[in-house]
């Protein structure tokens, strides 16, 4: 014990405090421990068990399509009886061929013994082949022994699965867990909470119909298990069918004791290892030790912490494998390490990054805490950030660190037991290192031989693995639409590296700056005086990117109570309607922004770039540069957010803003949730132009504004909203998504008010309103709409979530609407990109300019009929096919505009860097030679994005893909370079408006 005493040192105070912080910390998370465990009844579901059952019967290419029953032989599964038939047909979700019919208002009870404390859902197989044709309604509950209820969930009849499984979850919405074919996916920190059952107890399990009726000749039943189960009884209205059992899954979330045990294990071992007299321990040694030369070296702290060096990348490895998900066997399976590409380049990476702190520092201890340090760091941001945003750490986030800490700010932190490990382990693992007595490492001569190999290593990293297709040619691919599966694919660390090397801004094949003058050359930019006053020709300017601003009709037929949106769909005069494709999906609001200020597109940034935080250093191009150039006033960018975020502060006044209006500048504002809300983001307008106009100035007035009241999450726990409208498709309807369409019920409030003020105004005014993307309100959402977009290709399947509206309104006669020009894009998304109205509309089809079609069709919502084929131009170009070949998408979207105005469009399809542009056509304004190109552009390549562009025969492409098209992007990539990246070289003639005194 004196030596014990005698050795207790600050760094072991500290050792031993992080264990007792570990301890507490795991002890105040101890439900986060819960994991997934299923039973049928009192037999335990464990899948490798069932597995290896199976394997014994069915050749393993069947198991290997356990997803897809028509593939399967189960010709030798029938000679097996018993208990472990069942186990087999849960695995492979294929039930047995007895059923109980189910009909009307049926009632059936099974009993059963609860195995765990925690209820999450039942899972139950049910012969449904007239899908959504069947009527009614299930409740499925689960009831004490005095009949009370427990918990329940409900789901239409028509929305079961038939002969797969179905699962009535009692913590999520069970419309949306079968809509995304969830049933057996493991619990996440997000929905870690259960029912509390007694463990040992009996319950019973109510499966309560309503109104339920199978479609014409088909049946609607219950299947039933073949083995029987002690403490189970199976009642149907009170009829008891002795033995006989439903083939139904119990799903607890289970609190693994042994894990506990375990990991208060590691703890206690850490601080008996801490507590080790070391120091006395080779003093021991030494003294048993004849040989001198041998004594001297007998150092135990030395050795045990030159030991920690060398477990410290395996350990970290571990660290990353766990974080992506891994298992135990699969991580230190020797193959996975030295002999596949993702796991050595991952292992290589870590032993390098510990070389370089160990070069640096020269001492084992420091750089095993700072490589374990920094690699937790990292595996705890990709945590994070998925739960958050549902995406991993990429590269360019890190000039996004003061936003997301604005933004993180407004999310509920949770843990899950993976998370658990990590910061465990973790602590462990620092808390052994930091105890250990610090040593000297490497002779001079030594670290010279090490700075030569981490030089040699660095230039082949820089050179071979971010400079060329390395990477590419080992098969590593990180996807920008689902970079979560890349890092999941390849590894965290493989993943990341992978995004690093897109970072970097590529200059263009071809490039140079007399290819710019040379294409420039073809566009001159029109000279200015510099003076104008408020006209048509020069009218107020308020441009207006709504956060999260989405009309769900554009995307699918979304059915709900009512209209959300009802006063936008009901501007029609002096309007001007279209589709805007922005490039992100969720967030990075500061792109679509980007895009729309400076014409330029995110197609030719790296995946997940953010240009405000990276690429905007001096003064750039701008729509308010050629506003103000030309005799605007104002000038006035307003986002009532943190002043800082996305650099704004820093970015607007260089694009040519003279006054910047954040939340910061607001008293009192009112706001919905934790956000402004749009009401007063609107009235600050009103304030703005009021002030503006009180000065006595004639020049037209502009001003930019980013709203921010829609931002997500919209779960309830980030703040209520008065339902008022609600989501009747029971296969979309969940929290968020109904949270987020009262949100933008209320924008459209807003919306009137404001456009009734401006409507009352004397000058002439000019509101651009358009959303910066689609709300995340959840996969569930998008995938069940993706599913119903039967035909569509994958490009356009995944621009279902890159749609919002894009709206131009005037208070004074316009001729906007003759300006149009239109394309047939391909229908089978399921929308129509005519306007449609809940009484009457038109689907346009071919391409149309100044108002002539080539071929239209009309959409009558109120009696659900559609024409095609009349076309309106002397000369067809064959609309009757296009709209014939359309017509099952016009339909869906007829159906859908009697409660939603659906596909509230005039054809106008757009991307953000069309914006300023198009809104300087629309008003003869003057425009420089970028203006100009970019509308010529328009003609050949009307959308272009990060995700996908459109070419003039209406056809959707992937940003990469190669087209006809493609020349005038790497045309156009040119361009931006220059403009963007090249700026000390930049052709400023052409990308700046001209003035009668030669100033740009």
């Amino acid at each position: 014990m004196k030596a014990i005493l005698k050795e207790i040192r600050v760094k072991k105070v500290i050792s031993i405090v992080l264990l007792i912080l570990c301890c507490l910390f795991l002890i105040y998370e101890i439900d986060s421990m819960r994991y997934p465990l299923t039973y049928l009844y009192n037999v335990r579901y464990a899948e490798g068990t069932s597995y290896n059952l199976a394997k014994k019967v069915l050749p393993l290419s069947v198991l290997e399509n356990k997803t897809d029953p028509t593939k399967r032989d189960y010709s030798k599964l029938d000679k097996i009886s018993g208990n472990n038939d069942d186990l087999i047909s849960y695995y492979l979700r294929r039930p047995h061929t007895d059923y109980v019919r189910l009909k009307g208002s049926q009632t059936i009870r099974q009993t059963f013994v609860a195995k765990d404390d925690k209820i999450k859902r039942l899972q139950l197989f049910f012969h449904n082949p007239g899908s959504t044709s069947t009527a009614g309604r299930l409740t499925v509950s689960v009831l004490d022994s005095d009949g009370n209820k427990i918990c329940s969930s409900s789901l239409s009849a028509g929305l079961t699965l038939n002969d797969t499984l179905t699962a009535f979850d009692f913590t999520q919405d069970s419309t949306a867990v079968n809509a995304n074919r969830v049933a057996g996916s493991k619990v996440s920190a997000k929905t870690s909470d259960g029912y509390s059952l007694k463990k040992g107890e009996r319950y019973t399990i109510q499966i309560k119909g309503d109104g339920v009726r199978a479609s014409s000749g088909s049946v609607f039943g219950i299947y039933l298990a073949k083995g029987t189960y002690s403490g189970a009884e199976l009642t149907v209205d009170g009829k008891s069918f002795g033995k006989t059992q439903l083939l139904c899954g119990v799903n607890y979330l289970h609190l693994s004791k042994t894990l506990l045990y375990f990991f208060f294990g590691c703890m206690l071992i850490a601080l008996l290892l801490i507590l080790l007299p070391l120091n006395h321990i080779s003093e021991v040694l030494r003294r048993r030790v004849k040989n001198e030369k041998w004594r001297e070296r007998i150092d135990v702290n030395r050795a045990v912490s030159r030991l920690m060096f060398v477990i410290t990348p395996f350990f970290c490895y571990w660290l990353v494998q766990k974080s992506d998900g891994k298992g135990l066997r699969t991580i230190f399976r020797l193959k996975n390490i030295f002999f596949d590409f993702d796991g050595l380049m991952t292992i290589t990476i870590l032993i390098m990054i510990m070389a370089i702190f160990y070069l640096i520092f020269n001492r084992t201890q420091i750089a095993s805490l700072l490589t374990t340090f920094l690699t937790f760091a990292f595996c705890m941001a990709n945590y994070f950030l998925i739960l958050f945003r549902n995406d991993p750490l990429i590269a360019t986030d890190f000039s996004s660190i003061g936003t997301a800490m604005d933004v993180a700010a407004n999310y509920t932190i949770s843990f899950s037991k993976r998370s658990l490990w990590l910061i465990v382990m973790t602590l462990v693992f620092l808390a052994l290192v930091l105890s250990l007595k610090s040593v000297r490492g490497l002779r001079l001569r030594y670290r010279a031989v090490l700075l030569v190999a981490c030089g040699l290593w660095g230039g082949w990293f820089y050179g071979v693995v971010l400079n060329t297709n390395f990477l590419n040619q080992h098969g590593v691919f990180v996807s920008g639409f689902n970079a979560k599966g890349g890092y999941h694919r390849h590894g965290s660390v493989v993943g990341f590296v992978y995004t690093v090397k897109n970072s970097r801004i590529e200059k263009p094949s071809g490039y140079s700056v007399n290819k710019v003058k040379s294409i420039a050359s073809k566009y001159t930019s029109d000279t200015t005086d510099g003076s104008a006053t408020v006209s048509k020709k020069t009218p107020n300017i308020i441009v207006i990117m709504d956060e999260a601003f989405a009309d769900f009709s554009l995307v699918g037929n979304v059915q709900t109570s009512g209209d959300y949106l009802p006063f936008y769909h009901s501007l029609k005069k002096n309007t001007v309607k279209g589709v805007l494709y922005p490039s992100i999906f969720g967030g990075r609001t500061a792109d679509t922004e980007f895009e729309c200020l400076t014409g330029n597109s995110m197609q030719f940034y790296p995946l997940n770039a953010v240009p405000y935080n990276t690429n905007i250093r001096s003064k750039m191009p701008s729509l308010a540069y050629a506003l103000e150039a030309q005799g605007y006033r104002g000038n006035i960018a307003f986002h009532p957010g943190v002043r800082t975020s996305y650099n704004r502060n820093r970015v607007y006044p260089l694009l040519g803003f003279e006054k910047y209006i954040s939340q910061e500048n607001l008293k009192d504002p009112e706001k919905i949730r934790a956000y402004i809300s749009d009401e007063e983001d609107f009235r600050q307008i009103r304030r703005s132009y009021e002030a503006y106009k009180g000065k006595g100035s004639s020049a037209p007035f502009f001003m930019f504004n980013v709203t921010i009241q829609n931002h997500s999450d919209f779960k309830l726990t980030s703040g209520y909203v008065e339902k008022e409208v609600t989501v009747t498709d029971g296969s979309l309807a969940d929290e968020q998504t109904e949270q987020y369409i009262n949100l933008a019920k209320k924008t459209d409030e807003a919306l009137k008010n404001l456009i009734t003020y401006f409507r009352n105004t004397d000058e002439p005014t000019m509101i651009v309103l358009f959303g910066d993307h689609e709300p995340h309100v959840g996969a569930t959402f998008y995938d069940t709409l993706k599913e119903r977009m039967t035909g569509a290709s994958d490009v356009e399947k995944q621009l279902c979530k890159y749609k919002v509206p894009f709206m131009i309104w005037t208070n004074y006669d316009n001729d906007y609407a003759s300006k149009i020009t239109t394309y047939a894009a391909s229908a089978s998304d399921g929308t129509a990109h005519g306007r449609s109205a809940a009484s009457s509309g038109s689907t346009s089809a071919g391409k149309s300019t100044n108002g002539k079609s080539a071929g239209a069709g009309k959409t009558a919502a109120s009696g659900g009929t559609t024409s095609a084929g009349k076309s309106t131009s002397a000369k067809s170009t064959g609309a009757e096919k296009s709209a014939n070949a359309s017509g099952a998408a016009t339909a869906t979207a007829a159906k859908s505009a009697a409660n939603n105005a659906a596909g509230d469009t005039d054809g106008l399809q757009i991307s953000a860097n069309y914006i300023g542009p198009y809104i300087l056509k629309l008003i003869d304004g003057k425009m420089t030679g970028y203006d100009k190109y970019l509308l010529s552009l328009q003609k050949k390549v009307p959308v272009t994005s990060a995700v996908a562009y459109m070419g003039d025969n209406g056809k959707f492409y992937s940003a990469t893909a190669g087209s006809k098209y493609r020349k005038y992007l790497n045309q156009y990539h040119i361009l931006q370079y220059n403009n963007t990246v090249d700026t000390k070289n930049r052709v400023n003639d052409f990308f700046y408006l001209k003035n009668k005194s030669n100033k740009k």
